[in-house]
Protein backbone atom coordinates (compact mmCIF):
# COMPACT_ATOMS: atom_id res chain seq x y z
CA UNK A 1 0.00 0.00 0.00
CA UNK A 2 1.47 3.35 -1.05
CA UNK A 3 0.18 5.35 1.92
CA UNK A 4 2.05 3.15 4.35
CA UNK A 5 5.34 3.26 2.40
CA UNK A 6 7.94 4.72 4.72
CA UNK A 7 10.72 5.16 2.16
CA UNK A 8 9.25 8.42 0.82
CA UNK A 9 9.05 9.95 4.31
CA UNK A 10 12.72 9.13 4.85
CA UNK A 11 13.85 11.11 1.80
CA UNK A 12 15.22 14.57 2.36
CA UNK A 13 13.49 17.56 0.84
CA UNK A 14 15.48 19.07 -1.98
CA UNK A 15 16.23 22.76 -1.99
CA UNK A 16 17.66 23.74 -5.34
CA UNK A 17 19.93 26.70 -5.77
CA UNK A 18 18.37 29.43 -7.85
CA UNK A 19 20.00 31.58 -10.48
CA UNK A 20 20.57 35.14 -9.43
CA UNK A 21 18.77 37.64 -11.62
CA UNK A 22 18.92 41.39 -11.57
CA UNK A 23 16.32 43.14 -9.42
CA UNK A 24 14.73 45.23 -12.20
CA UNK A 25 14.17 42.07 -14.25
CA UNK A 26 12.49 40.32 -11.34
CA UNK A 27 10.26 43.33 -10.65
CA UNK A 28 9.35 43.63 -14.34
CA UNK A 29 8.48 39.92 -14.54
CA UNK A 30 6.29 40.16 -11.41
CA UNK A 31 4.53 43.25 -12.74
CA UNK A 32 3.75 41.54 -16.05
CA UNK A 33 2.41 38.44 -14.32
CA UNK A 34 0.09 40.53 -12.13
CA UNK A 35 -0.92 42.82 -14.98
CA UNK A 36 -2.14 39.93 -17.14
CA UNK A 37 -3.62 37.87 -14.30
CA UNK A 38 -7.42 37.88 -14.71
CA UNK A 39 -7.95 37.53 -10.94
CA UNK A 40 -5.91 40.67 -10.33
CA UNK A 41 -7.87 42.60 -12.96
CA UNK A 42 -11.19 41.50 -11.44
CA UNK A 43 -10.01 42.36 -7.94
CA UNK A 44 -9.01 45.89 -8.87
CA UNK A 45 -12.07 46.46 -11.06
CA UNK A 46 -14.57 45.25 -8.45
CA UNK A 47 -12.98 45.87 -5.06
CA UNK A 48 -11.28 49.26 -5.31
CA UNK A 49 -13.98 51.57 -6.81
CA UNK A 50 -16.20 51.57 -3.69
CA UNK A 51 -13.27 53.06 -1.75
CA UNK A 52 -12.96 56.04 -4.08
CA UNK A 53 -14.50 59.26 -2.80
CA UNK A 54 -18.22 59.30 -3.61
CA UNK A 55 -18.46 63.04 -4.15
CA UNK A 56 -17.05 62.73 -7.66
CA UNK A 57 -19.28 62.91 -10.70
CA UNK A 58 -17.47 60.13 -12.52
CA UNK A 59 -14.44 57.91 -11.95
CA UNK A 60 -12.97 59.33 -15.14
CA UNK A 61 -12.23 62.48 -13.13
CA UNK A 62 -8.48 62.95 -12.53
CA UNK A 63 -9.04 62.89 -8.76
CA UNK A 64 -10.75 59.50 -9.04
CA UNK A 65 -7.93 58.13 -11.18
CA UNK A 66 -5.39 59.34 -8.67
CA UNK A 67 -7.29 57.71 -5.80
CA UNK A 68 -7.51 54.41 -7.71
CA UNK A 69 -3.80 54.56 -8.53
CA UNK A 70 -2.86 55.16 -4.89
CA UNK A 71 -5.10 52.32 -3.72
CA UNK A 72 -3.69 50.08 -6.45
CA UNK A 73 -0.15 50.80 -5.26
CA UNK A 74 -1.03 50.23 -1.60
CA UNK A 75 -2.42 46.73 -2.19
CA UNK A 76 0.89 45.09 -3.21
CA UNK A 77 2.83 47.15 -0.67
CA UNK A 78 0.72 45.75 2.16
CA UNK A 79 1.28 42.20 0.87
CA UNK A 80 5.06 42.67 0.62
CA UNK A 81 5.94 41.86 4.27
CA UNK A 82 4.10 38.53 4.24
CA UNK A 83 5.51 37.63 0.81
CA UNK A 84 9.05 38.35 2.03
CA UNK A 85 8.48 36.28 5.16
CA UNK A 86 7.29 33.30 3.11
CA UNK A 87 10.24 33.64 0.72
CA UNK A 88 12.88 33.80 3.44
CA UNK A 89 11.33 31.25 5.80
CA UNK A 90 10.65 28.66 3.08
CA UNK A 91 14.28 27.67 2.64
CA UNK A 92 14.98 27.80 6.37
CA UNK A 93 11.97 25.63 7.13
CA UNK A 94 12.97 23.07 4.48
CA UNK A 95 16.47 22.82 5.95
CA UNK A 96 15.04 22.39 9.44
CA UNK A 97 12.67 19.65 8.30
CA UNK A 98 15.50 17.89 6.46
CA UNK A 99 17.44 17.52 9.71
CA UNK A 100 14.54 15.78 11.49
CA UNK A 101 13.55 12.52 9.83
CA UNK A 102 10.85 11.78 12.42
CA UNK A 103 9.20 15.14 11.71
CA UNK A 104 9.24 14.37 7.97
CA UNK A 105 7.54 11.08 8.70
CA UNK A 106 4.83 12.77 10.81
CA UNK A 107 4.32 15.40 8.11
CA UNK A 108 3.94 12.68 5.47
CA UNK A 109 1.31 10.89 7.58
CA UNK A 110 -0.47 14.15 8.40
CA UNK A 111 -0.60 15.27 4.76
CA UNK A 112 -1.81 11.80 3.76
CA UNK A 113 -4.61 11.98 6.32
CA UNK A 114 -5.62 15.43 5.06
CA UNK A 115 -5.85 14.10 1.50
CA UNK A 116 -7.88 11.10 2.68
CA UNK A 117 -10.20 13.46 4.56
CA UNK A 118 -10.68 15.60 1.47
CA UNK A 119 -11.45 12.51 -0.61
CA UNK A 120 -14.00 11.32 1.96
CA UNK A 121 -15.68 14.74 2.10
CA UNK A 122 -15.95 14.81 -1.69
CA UNK A 123 -17.76 11.47 -1.63
CA UNK A 124 -20.41 12.67 0.81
Amino acid sequence: MVIRARDKAQQALEVDAIERENLPGIIWQGALVELFNPKTILFFALFLPPFVSSDMEMISDINGRLQLMILGILVPLTALPSDLAVAFLGGTLAKSINRQSKLREYLAYGCGLVLIGIAISLQM
